[in-house]
């Protein structure tokens, strides 16, 4: 997550959908009053070395914790020598709403990325089983994992209402990243710092991308898909023959 006060900006990094590669690019435009969550030590190598700006303003300050009266947070955190987090890598849109306060809410373009649901479901599916993972498994695991379609819901909406201004479409991250210099002028470059990052780009099983074949073996799968993944399916016209 990335809130950059210099440009006015909210990135709510949704999951699965190449989130961490934008904010790794993001960052690289940050200046030093933007809230930027930390992520894994790995990522944050590539970030370092691509000269983004690393994790900075996240965390509570003792005033905060103060005027909250928050003693026990206190406690913890002179126990541990840590401050705890304010802001955290997969915040939803809601509790981030409630932290940075209406001003700021309303004033930032608030910024996320979509990506087709029968292809993020399947990438969920690698992350959380590993890339050995047989896909004929997809079908136990959905339905012991519920999570799996209620995914990004809290980083679209609050309270049943849509509230992302600009949304990139992972299958067509060129044009919707240009269409945010273009809204933004201060991100020009940005696409291009995008192009080349893979972060966690290498976990999923390879030959597991022909979607209408998967899913033609995994029925249950596809109504779940088709039921929880109805606003993205409607407003994008997403398809599963997409891929």
């Amino acid at each position: 997550m990335i809130l950059s006060h210099k440009h006015d900006l909210i990135f709510l990094k949704s999951r699965k959908t190449a989130g961490t590669s934008f904010e790794i690019a993001l960052s690289e435009f940050a200046g030093p009053e933007d809230i930027i969550t930390p992520i894994t030590a790995e990522d944050e190598t590539i970030r370092r070395s691509l000269g983004g700006r690393g994790p900075q303003n996240y965390s509570y300050g003792w005033l905060d914790l103060v005027k909250r009266k928050d003693w026990p947070r206190i406690l913890r955190a002179v126990r541990r020598r840590d401050m705890p987090k304010k802001f955290f890598n997969h915040i939803g849109a809601k509790a981030l709403r409630h932290r940075v306060g209406e001003t700021v809410w309303h004033d930032c373009l608030k910024v996320s990325i979509v990506r087709n649901p029968w292809d993020m479901v399947i990438s969920w599916f690698f992350w959380d089983c590993g890339r050995d993972a047989e896909i004929g498994d997809l079908t136990d695991w959905a339905l012991s994992r519920a999570d799996a379609f209620n995914l990004n819901r809290q980083f679209y909406f609050i309270d049943g209402e849509p509230v992302v201004d600009q949304f990139l479409r992972y299958e067509h991250f060129k044009s919707d990243i240009g269409a945010l210099e273009s809204r933004i002028p201060a991100l020009a470059g940005l696409q291009e710092r995008f192009h080349g990052i893979r972060a966690k780009g290498s976990i999923r099983k390879s030959g597991t991308r022909d979607l209408a074949t998967i899913y033609a073996a995994h029925p249950r799968v596809n109504a779940l898909i088709k039921e929880h993944y109805d606003y993205e399916i409607a407003r994008f016209g997403y398809t599963l023959d997409q891929s």
